[in-house]
C-alpha cells in the first residue's frame, strides 16, 4: 500500500517520482531501517518518517545519478532509524559495514572491473577501521551531503565539533588506506 504521505503531494510529477521511488527501493529502506531496529512495526513508522524526508528532498533525488540515489535513501533510512535509537534511548548493535554495494562501471574492461573491485575492498577494510560517529559524519557529509550546521543539529553537538571530527575521520581514513595499500604492496 503507497504510503499516504505520497498519495497527498500536489504535484503529479513528483508524485510519479516518489511513487516510483518508492515502489523501487522500499525492500532495500525497509531492509536497512530492519537491520537496526530488528522490530518490525517500529520498521514501517520509520520508514514512513523516511519517506517524508526523501519528499522533502524530491528536487535533488531528481538531480542524482542512480548509484548516489541509492546511496542516498540507504543512508537515510540508517540516520533515521539511528536518531529513532538515540531519541527513545535504545540500544542496538549495529555495523555500518554490513553491505557495500559494487555500483562500479558496467561496460569497462574486465582489469578496470578488478582494479575497482581491488579499490572498493581496501576502501571497505579501511572504513572498518573507523568508530562509528567518524563513519556517521563523513556519510552525513559526503553521501548527504549536509551541511555542517545540519550535521551538527542532527549529532546534536556543535558546529565546531563537526569540522573537527570530519578532518579527523578523513585524515583517520586516508591513512588506514594508504597502511593497507602499503601493506599489500
Amino acid at each position: 500500500m503507497m504510503p499516504f504521505a505520497i498519495l497527498a503531494i500536489e504535484d503529479s510529477d513528483d508524485r510519479d517520482f516518489m511513487e516510483s521511488i518508492y515502489n523501487d527501493y522500499k525492500r532495500l529502506m525497509y531492509s536497512e531501517i530492519n537491520k537496526i531496529t530488528r522490530d518490525r512495526w517500529v520498521t514501517e513508522d520509520i520508514l514512513h518518517s523516511v519517506i517524508v524526508k526523501l519528499i522533502d528532498k524530491v528536487s535533488l533525488l531528481r538531480s542524482l545519478t542512480k548509484a548516489k540515489l541509492i546511496n542516498y535513501i540507504m543512508i537515510t533510512s540508517k540516520n533515521t532509524a539511528l536518531n529513532y535509537l538515540r531519541d527513545t534511548k535504545k540500544v542496538s548493535e549495529y555495523t555500518y559495514d554490513e553491505n557495500i554495494y559494487d555500483n562500479g562501471v558496467q561496460d569497462s574492461l574486465l582489469e578496470d572491473k578488478l582494479i575497482s573491485i581491488e579499490l572498493i575492498n581496501s576502501m571497505h577494510s579501511a572504513w572498518r577501521l573507523l568508530d562509528e560517529r567518524s563513519k556517521r559524519v563523513l556519510e552525513m557529509k559526503y553521501i548527504l551531503e549536509k551541511k555542517d550546521s545540519e550535521i551538527a543539529e542532527e549529532l546534536g553537538i556543535g558546529a565546531n565539533s563537526v569540522r573537527m571530527t570530519l578532518t579527523r575521520a578523513r585524515n583517520n581514513f586516508k591513512r588506514e588506506l594508504n597502511n593497507r595499500n602499503d601493506r599489500d604492496l
